[in-house]
């Protein structure tokens, strides 16, 4: 990223559930209307592959979330 260390991003999180981002970011990308699919978000990184990652990331938490809470009751 320009103007920025890497170290600097990973830094700073938001102070909510990453469930909560993941589906932010989801609504952002669905709202959008600017671009294609198959477009790159950034170099070698197309939304196609964006959207899968943040929505398989997303079913890990739900299937762990499930797993946790049949192993209390």
């Amino acid at each position: 990223m320009k103007n920025i260390t890497w170290k600097t991003v990973t830094k700073y999180r938001p102070d909510i559930e990453a469930i909560e981002c993941i589906d932010f970011c989801l609504l952002r990308l669905k709202k959008d209307k600017k671009h294609e699919i198959e477009e790159e978000v950034v170099k070698d990184l197309t939304y196609e592959e964006l959207l899968g990652a943040l929505l398989s990331a997303k079913d890990e938490i739900k299937l762990l979330e499930r797993k946790l809470n049949n192993s209390r009751g």
